[in-house]
């Protein structure tokens, strides 16, 4: 394995934001998230530009494209994934039960990945994750992982297209 890229979903290379709800507080209203999150939602949701990062890193030789996102995954969101050719080798996402902040979820999820596929501590620095999340950019840059901001990247891509 010469590279891995871990991305996560919404807000990094796809944009939900018709289905999300903040609390009072600022946190996610992940009550409302489940309600919206049926097939007809899902299927509205759209790509942003680092999708096509997505696209194209998956047809590399050497490089492993990992899904790490803190949906509880349902059939209408593998089927958007398969729809609009989003592709990777590896999917972690949030148990039904798992209420843990995105940022620990993940990294439980994230070590628990690089220890299956026995990624040396060493080789983090060769790992780059791309996340809207603050919170998670903060935890990746902690375990030396290289973190991307996705929502600047977004931005950028979108300005050039416009």
């Amino acid at each position: 394995m010469r590279e891995l890229h871990v991305f996560d979903l919404d807000g990094t290379v796809i944009c939900s934001a018709h289905r999300k709800a903040s609390l009072p507080c600022g946190n996610i209203d992940l009550d409302h998230w489940r309600e919206y999150s049926t097939p007809e939602k899902i299927e509205a949701d759209s790509p942003l530009g680092l999708s096509a990062l997505m696209r194209g890193l998956y047809s590399q030789p050497g490089i492993v494209v990992v899904v790490c996102t803190a949906r509880v995954m349902a059939r209408a969101d593998w089927q958007w994934l398969e729809h609009n050719n989003l592709q990777f080798h590896y999917a972690l996402s949030r148990g039904e039960q798992d209420t843990r902040p995105d940022a620990e979820m993940k990294r439980a999820k994230l070590v628990n990945l690089f220890a299956r596929i026995k990624l040396p501590v060493s080789r983090y620095k060769d790992v780059t994750l791309y996340d809207d999340n603050q919170a998670v950019i903060t935890m990746a840059k902690s375990l030396g992982l290289v973190a991307v901001d996705a929502t600047k990247i977004n931005s950028m891509i979108k300005g050039l297209l416009s």
